[in-house]
């Protein structure tokens, strides 16, 4: 996202007290954080904490009343196996109202900022947000992709049974299957190769990293604008916000870091 763009403008968010908050948190760990590759998930973890705290101090976000009843209404619909395996992973049911609760704040704090603009959103990522679903297999042997394609295209083989003999990565435990996925979430450089082709269509072997894919396309889902989509739209939008703010945190902690040495 364009700094110029930003919204809300970093330079209107990153108030003074943020700025010393940021300081207090990082100031003596920066060093460590970035030479463990820890420093980005830090820094989101610490916006989305941001977000959240001025979200519960603005009622126009976060009516107090609702925000704990969100919480009882999704504490009483767990399962027993359920919420063993949520607290194996968040240790507390502090630290895990806490994330659950954070996660809903963010979802209304995005809709405050951004739910003027859905239709911008959606003409923005409508792209992205389509799904499919299609049969995959990927080898690394281009003249194995080629055989296998050959034989598909002829019936001496169904595309299930190649995948699950010949495919050398996940998708072949599902017989090559995937299922309604958004072309975001697809492996880099299958979204434009299925956007243009026709459904059933086999696509010869293309290369896509160091594999050579055979896929056909089974079904196509243009997004169409729906309450599920604007949840997914207003996400896309935080998401593309944070990385943006992360970004211009590290550059403020590494001017501050370069400036004490």
């Amino acid at each position: 996202m364009n700094l110029e763009i930003l919204d809300p403008p970093f330079i209107d968010w990153f108030t003074p007290l943020r700025k010393e908050s940021l300081h207090q948190c990082f100031h003596s760990s920066y060093q460590f954080l970035v030479g463990s590759d820890l420093i980005d998930l830090c820094f989101k973890s610490w916006v989305k904490h941001q977000v959240y705290l001025e979200a519960l101090s603005n009622n126009s976000i976060v009516c107090s009343e609702e925000f704990e009843n969100e919480w009882d209404s999704f504490f009483c619909k767990l399962k027993k196996d359920e919420v063993k395996d949520l607290m194996l992973r968040y240790k507390t049911e502090e630290n895990l109202k806490y994330f659950q609760l954070r996660k809903n704040v963010i979802a209304k704090w995005s809709s405050f900022y951004w739910k003027h603009k859905l239709e911008t959103l959606y003409l923005k990522y409508k792209h992205d947000l389509d799904k499919v679903t299609c049969s995959l297999i990927r080898v690394s042997s281009q003249p194995l992709a080629l055989e296998l394609y050959h034989r598909i295209i002829a019936g001496e083989s169904s595309f299930e049974e190649v995948a699950r003999n010949f495919g050398e990565c996940s998708e072949s435990r599902n017989s090559g299957l995937i299922k309604n996925q958004s072309l975001k979430n697809l492996p880099d450089g299958l979204a434009p190769l299925l956007s243009s082709m026709e459904c059933g269509e086999v696509l010869k072997p293309y290369k896509i990293g160091k594999y050579f894919a055979v896929m056909r396309l089974e079904h196509f889902s243009p997004a169409v604008f729906s309450k599920e989509l604007e949840d997914d739209l207003l996400l896309m939008e935080f998401d593309q916000w944070l990385n943006a703010v992360a970004a211009q945190l590290h550059s403020k902690m590494c001017e501050a870091y370069v400036q004490k040495k």
